[in-house]
């Protein structure tokens, strides 16, 4: 009897627990609709919008009777779309529309990753920092002087440029600074753009409030229209940027990140496919015209190195440039500053020579080494714009390991492209199926890939094309 009594009355405190929590979740609810709120990131100081870049906000107000706030509730922000603003919803706010007792925190933040960090920057950014620390053009706003300051050190010099340099050839993957600084539009705003210029360092959301933006006393009409936080951001490296155009791919202007690629600037010599066998040698070279004086050169060259090994590098010309093959990007990165903008004492012609081995056999090496489409060629003259100069990327010679054919037939008629790892004179005979021999001749090849119309013989059908070199031999087939 007791323990049926002490049974029921557990039954029944159970009971009250879950009625008490089902009228306390039901009391709670209230303080958790979903408010709007809207948040605008622009690009410096313009009304240019960003991609890409997260924000996590944070709200509380004093929740009714007990006067404490409830606990935070974080909502993370992504605007991928390039409107205007960032939008979302949050669940944290008072439900009173205009009463000015709401507190948001907003931490913005992108991937800083190294797609993210060279995203934009270039051989010309380089050039208008040097301008700017030989005083020739100086910065005219701190959104430059900032993006310039790659090394957090609160001021513009050399070391920036070293960084700078090393995160575009690929030798390093990020830089001292977040890839990009934030600041409160209405701290920017009050102070105005001459101390903004004289030390923008001091003004960024990591210098002063540790990279959160806490915004007190703000209704929910203002969060949702806006007028409670708006943000203002600077890309680290992009100096070249101004009135809101940027070759940036996060910010939203006309513009568009690295997507010139002109025909008159760069292309790669392609007339027919090339192949290579395992093992043998591709002399790739890079080919330079320029009708005016430059102070700086870029060539980003795409070779995968799964299928590739580098074997050496070789410059001519003048041209001595800092370079680096990156694996993780697979891209091999020319470059070269005159520091001190006088103009690069190079000659035209070829002026660069990469010897290139093939880990399998590669059909035709014109698909798999070119000019990284990641990146432009740039050829920068002294005014921080591109100079009027072209660029040609071609394959001098494939140097195989032995003696090697094919027959290649277009509409001008059959050619045989022959690869003989030394000069050699070759002899070439043609039998139809009979064995006859109905043409022969002697050619003296060169070294490497080598390529000759092979000669019209009366009637139709398959012949046979027999080729010898030294001890070595081939036999091709082929439709007259």
């Amino acid at each position: 009897m007791t323990n049926l009594f002490k049974s029921s009355i557990f039954g029944v405190s159970k009971l009250f627990i879950c009625i008490f929590l089902i009228v306390l979740t039901s009391a709670f609810k209230i303080y958790f609709t979903n408010y709007d709120v809207l948040i605008e990131v622009d690009f410096r100081g313009t009304a240019t919008p960003v991609t890409n870049h997260n924000l996590i906000v944070k709200s509380n107000y004093p929740g009714s009777g007990s006067g404490s706030p409830l606990a935070s509730i974080p909502d993370p922000l992504t605007n991928y779309s390039c409107v205007s603003v960032h939008q979302g919803t949050l669940s944290q706010l008072d439900p009173s529309a205009s009463a000015t007792t709401n507190s948001l925190e907003v931490t913005p933040s992108t991937a800083n990753d190294n797609a993210d960090y060279v995203n934009g920057v270039s051989t010309i950014d380089l050039i208008r920092i040097q301008q700017h620390y030989q005083n020739s053009v100086p910065f005219t706003d701190g959104y430059q002087k900032l993006s310039a300051d790659a090394n957090d050190d609160d001021s513009v010099g050399q070391l920036d440029l070293n960084m700078i340099t090393d995160l575009i050839t690929g030798n390093r993957s990020d830089l001292t600074r977040p890839s990009w600084e934030y600041f409160d539009a209405a701290h920017i705003t009050s102070i105005g753009a001459s101390t903004l210029l004289a030390n923008p360092w001091y003004h960024t959301l990591s210098y002063l409030c540790t990279g959160t933006l806490v915004v007190n006393g703000v209704s929910r009409n203002q969060i949702a229209n806006g007028t409670a936080v708006a943000l203002r951001t600077v890309k680290i490296g992009d100096v070249k940027a101004s009135s809101g155009t940027s070759e940036n791919s996060w910010t939203c202007t006309s513009g568009t990140y690295f997507n010139k690629d002109q025909v008159e600037s760069r292309s790669n010599e392609y007339s027919s496919p090339i192949s290579a066998s395992e093992g043998s040698e591709i002399v790739a070279c890079v080919k330079l015209n320029s009708s005016e004086p430059f102070v700086g050169i870029e060539i980003p060259i795409h070779i995968n190195h799964n299928l590739f090994e580098i074997k050496s590098v070789r410059f001519a010309n003048g041209f001595e440039p800092d370079w680096h093959f990156n694996k993780e990007t697979d891209r091999l990165t020319f470059l070269k500053i005159d520091r001190e903008l006088k103009g690069l004492n190079i000659i035209d012609g070829k002026i660069i020579f990469i010897s290139i081995i093939p880990k399998s056999r590669i059909g035709d090496i014109n698909k798999e080494i070119y000019f990284s489409k990641e990146r432009n060629v740039e050829i920068v003259n002294k005014e921080a714009e591109l100079a009027k100069a072209s660029i040609r990327l071609s394959f001098d010679n494939v140097i195989s390991r032995a003696l090697e054919a094919r027959i290649l037939n277009s509409f001008s008629g059959a050619q045989l492209e022959v690869n003989i790892p030394e000069q050699s004179l070759v002899e070439i005979q043609i039998l139809n199926l009979n064995g006859q021999v109905i043409h022969k001749l002697k050619e003296n090849l060169v070294k490497g890939l080598n390529r000759l119309n092979i000669p019209h013989v009366e009637g139709q059908g398959i012949n046979i094309l027999n080729l010898v070199a030294g001890k070595e031999k081939l036999a091709l087939k082929y439709v007259n």
